[in-house]
């Protein structure tokens, strides 16, 4: 479990009867000021037992602190664990995820980590990272493979699989502002190919990324999270949801502007007061809330607008993206009781032991600007399958169950009795462990 700045992580071993204790060996207290973000356990040194790797992240310090850094720990095969400090490079970005998988078909696992943020800069994309294990050590070969990656974006998820069957393995991305996006690894680099799927016009708030076969064709699909529908944040395919960067009242600040489009204009999202007191010649050039409700952006904000920073968003609803199988995916919108809020995670589990995949979602996104009430109003989703990638939700009272809260994650575990535990871990509270019905 992944602790914030000033709270270090902690493991816990599962014993034979399902419960859990404190494992003996916790060196991560050492990096307790840093900030988990993910986490991946990986045979880094191939000795058959699980080393982990932790990406480190946060909007807390400046550019290049060392809380930024990420950290390898070492498993002596007893559950002992070291930092291996000169193991990694010195990578000090605001990672969000670590994924692994043998890119290069060495037989040895890489490390894809992406990155969340540049500290201080919102919504600049920020660079992911690809490191390539060298006999036990990562070596950064961002540069030499995927050169695209330094502007990854607003990284939230990602997820390795071989999308055109030729036996490497290909990657999936999620992020803030931007279109699902696909990388095609053809032994050399990684080539980005999103147009060609046909997920390049869907540009979301991505959260994350759960592989799936719905339809049971035997292709991998995606549950993909997204903010929902149930918030003033909104967007069309036709109508976007935009954002602005830069100094626009220059004075040598970053500031962010918010845009909604509506008929065929763009309008400020925050009103007169927000936006005067970020930016104060707003007051003086609008005497009243009248004149900025009705004034577009480009009539507030005038040519600074042509030279900022410039994202838009056109699809909010968590999806299910279902693979064709000719290389292009079909997005559709999971059923609206599952865009009630932002979804942080999802499940596949066979929940009624019907033979077919079930989704279990669960998240909210308390973490808002000050005029956009947060995004609360989940408990957690069963959508049970019916095997050709139809969804159907079931009310907690029905399904049993309930994950309120500021839920950030939802994981799988085995249970005793090859039982299916559920964890949904809350921002600022409990880890809480669900049972699947046997």
């Amino acid at each position: 479990m992944g602790g914030a700045a000033g709270s270090a992580g902690k493991l816990y071993l599962q014993q034979a009867n399902g419960s859990f204790i404190i494992a003996p060996s916790q060196p991560w207290g050492l990096h307790q000021n840093s900030e988990d973000m993910g986490a991946c356990w990986i045979d880094v040194d191939q000795d058959g037992d699980e080393d982990l790797y932790i990406a480190s992240g946060s909007n807390e310090w400046p550019i290049g602190d060392e809380l930024y850094r990420d950290r390898l720990y070492i498993n002596d095969g007893a559950g002992n664990f070291s930092f291996a400090a000169d193991a990694i490079p010195d990578i000090r970005l605001s990672s969000s995820c670590v994924r692994s998988a043998d890119f290069d078909g060495d037989g040895d696992l890489d490390l894809f980590v992406g990155a969340r943020i540049i500290p201080g800069k919102y919504p600049f994309p920020a660079k992911s990272s690809l490191l390539e294990n060298e006999n036990g050590v990562f070596k950064d070969v961002t540069n030499q493979y995927a050169r695209e990656w330094e502007e990854a974006g607003l990284v939230t998820d990602a997820h390795w699989f071989d999308y055109d069957g030729d036996g490497d393995l290909d990657i999936i991305i999620s992020a803030e502002w931007q279109a699902l996006r696909i990388f095609r690894n053809d032994g050399s680099a990684f080539e980005e190919i999103t147009s060609e799927t046909k997920l390049d016009s869907y540009k979301g708030w991505w959260t994350s990324l759960t592989p799936c076969d719905l339809n049971s064709d035997g292709q991998i699909d995606f549950i993909a999270g997204n903010l929902g529908l149930n918030s003033r944040l909104k967007s069309k395919p036709d109508q976007s949801f935009e954002v602005y960067a830069a100094d626009f009242d220059q004075n040598q600040t970053h500031d962010i502007v918010l845009g909604i489009q509506e008929a065929g204009q763009t309008y400020p999202l925050r009103g007169r007061e927000c936006s005067s007191n970020q930016m104060p010649f707003i007051k003086e050039k609008f005497k009243t809330y009248d004149a900025f409700g009705r004034a577009t952006l480009n009539e507030v904000y005038g040519d600074k607008l042509k030279d900022a920073l410039h994202y838009e968003a056109n699809w909010m609803a968590s999806s299910y993206i279902e693979n064709l199988g000719d290389g292009t995916f079909s997005v559709k919108a999971l059923p609206m009781k599952a865009q009630i809020s932002t979804v942080q995670g999802a499940m596949v589990s066979d929940v009624n032991h019907d033979g077919h995949q079930d989704v279990i979602l669960a998240g909210n996104l308390y973490q808002m600007e000050v005029e956009t009430p947060r995004q609360d109003a989940s408990v957690g989703l069963v959508l049970l399958g019916d095997g050709k990638g139809e969804l159907k939700a079931i009310p907690y009272s029905e399904s049993g169950f309930f994950a309120a809260g500021d839920v950030k994650s939802i994981k799988k575990l085995r249970g005793p009795g090859g039982r299916t535990l559920v964890l949904t871990v809350n921002n600022n509270g409990p880890l809480n462990i669900h049972f699947v019905k046997q």
